[in-house]
């Protein structure tokens, strides 16, 4: 079946001969893998028409007998904006998060990286912010339960005073330890929104105080780093 749509891609690997695998992330935010036949010939077009890291209106075949289709053509979508290393550098943490995550994951997970590409030079982007939100969006698209309104512990929905990873959820005042600490409760009121807004703007026009970014830097690089078994770089 022919198909014509804007995918992102995130990874290519040789295959046969001067074929190649690439990898990309569909708008519905499921994988989908394309065999690019004659990519590495000397003579192809695609090989420079398909780059990582890019968004591509892209044109292929797919097929119910195979686990991959067979990619046509496709021309690279630009966005006016300045490269930068931070820019790089973000996108090369994207591709990796895409790579070691098994199966799909969500609209919004490819949403929020076209949202970035739009506004890379708006100047209101905080990286790590972002890195947060789509770390989020694995666990919805996991369907991992996150207890957002009461003690993950012990079901109490007054006093919650902190948050975990390993735990779960909230925590309340009770079962505070060293490894569960207290946080204000704007912070916790922070954490919860990046769990519910579908809104990119909104999620773009959340501030962060020094010492929030710092907790939520050591909370979500602790849980993730330890389940993805890779180092996540954030900015500090």
């Amino acid at each position: 079946m022919y198909k014509k749509e804007i995918l992102y891609l995130y990874f290519i690997k040789e295959y046969k001969e001067y074929e190649a695998m690439l990898y990309f992330l569909q708008p519905s935010g499921k994988k989908i893998t394309l065999r690019a036949k004659g990519f590495f010939k000397t003579d192809s077009k695609n090989i420079h028409r398909f780059k990582i890291s890019t968004f591509i209106k892209t044109e292929y075949f797919s097929s119910p007998l195979n686990d991959y289709g067979i990619l046509k053509t496709g021309e690279k979508i630009n966005f006016d904006y300045k490269e930068k290393d931070s820019h790089l550098n973000l996108l090369n943490i994207i591709n990796k998060l895409l790579i070691l995550t098994e199966g799909d994951l969500n609209k919004q997970f490819y949403n929020t990286i076209y949202y970035l590409f739009s506004n890379f030079d708006v100047g209101i982007l905080n990286w790590n912010l972002n890195l947060f939100y789509l770390l989020v969006q694995v666990l919805i698209a996991k369907s991992v339960y996150i207890e957002l309104k009461k003690c993950v512990i012990c079901n109490r929905n007054s006093e919650i005073s902190s948050f975990s990873f390993d735990e779960g959820g909230l925590v309340c005042k009770r079962h505070l330890n060293k490894n569960i600490k207290l946080m204000s409760v704007d912070l916790i009121k922070k954490i919860v929104f990046l769990f519910k807004t579908k809104s990119l703007k909104r999620l773009n026009n959340l501030s962060l105080s020094f010492a929030e970014e710092k907790i939520m830097l050591s909370l979500y690089a602790n849980y993730f780093n330890d389940i993805l078994g890779y180092k996540i770089n954030f900015y500090r």
